[in-house]
């Protein structure tokens, strides 16, 4: 299937796109594998939405955080199901962000408040928050992530995933199921 755009197979040799094509495109690993690889597209996001939308079966769609590309802050949170007091930790979370951008990065927007995606259920806690916010690439925003850890002093700070800032980090795309 070819998608009206640039479409790309990556084979874990090739993993390089043009600066030009990053900046208007991508990553998507598409739900489909062969024997020694798994298929990705580099694609603009008119064409991802409009395709993926399209579809019935979301299962298995992933953004590629790209190794050494910018990203935007996130956080994923995975604690044990039916953790309570989540709007106070909530609260502190999004504090402490905003504190930690205006102090370290003189950064003030009039509204910093994050994309919330709700994956919980009932046998586990999980959040994805993704903040307007963009980093050089996934390991700044990882260190930064540390440092809100650290500052952070409500104790669901233990949840927040500092594994999930690695090259060409997988993210589950919104309504896509595993």
């Amino acid at each position: 299937m070819y998608w009206r755009g640039v479409r790309r197979v990556f084979d874990g040799a090739d993993r390089k796109a043009s600066a030009e094509a990053a900046e208007r495109s991508i990553g998507v690993t598409v739900p489909m594998w062969t024997k020694d690889c798994r298929v990705y597209w580099l694609v603009s996001l008119e064409d991802f939405t409009r395709e993926y939308l399209s579809r019935s079966d979301r299962a298995g769609w992933f953004e590629v955080i790209r190794a050494g590309q910018p990203c935007k802050l996130y956080m994923d949170i995975d604690g044990p199901p039916g953790l309570d007091d989540v709007e106070r930790f909530e609260a502190a979370l999004f504090s402490t962000v905003t504190r930690l951008l205006a102090d370290d990065y003189q950064y003030r927007p009039i509204r910093l408040e994050p994309y919330v995606l709700d994956a919980t259920t009932t046998t586990k806690f999980r959040r994805h928050y993704i903040w307007p916010v963009v980093w050089v690439n996934n390991k700044a925003a990882g260190a930064f992530v540390d440092k809100v850890k650290a500052t952070l002093t409500h104790p669901y700070r233990v949840h927040i995933d500092g594994a999930v800032y690695t090259n060409d980090r997988n993210f589950r795309v919104w309504d896509s199921a595993k």
